[in-house]
């Protein structure tokens, strides 16, 4: 079981490429998104786990592609 963890974390600890690229414009065209709910929360702290909670999905759902590619 943790071998299978760590393979699915593997593309994390490579170097940054042209992959890790696309994930973060991927997860950066969802920034007019978030400022809008941002707005609306008026918590600067729910806006920032809004942001982090963006960015998590996008990793995993690179991570869960990469995956199931190898």
């Amino acid at each position: 079981m943790m071998s299978k963890i760590k393979l699915f974390f593997a593309p994390l600890r490579e170097e940054f490429n042209k992959e890790f690229m696309i994930v973060n414009a991927i997860a950066f065209l969802g920034c007019p998104v978030i400022s809008w709910l941002g707005k609306n929360t008026g918590s600067f702290l729910i806006y920032l786990g809004i942001i982090v909670l963006w960015w998590a999905i996008v990793a995993l759902a690179f991570l869960t592609y990469k995956f199931i590619k190898q």
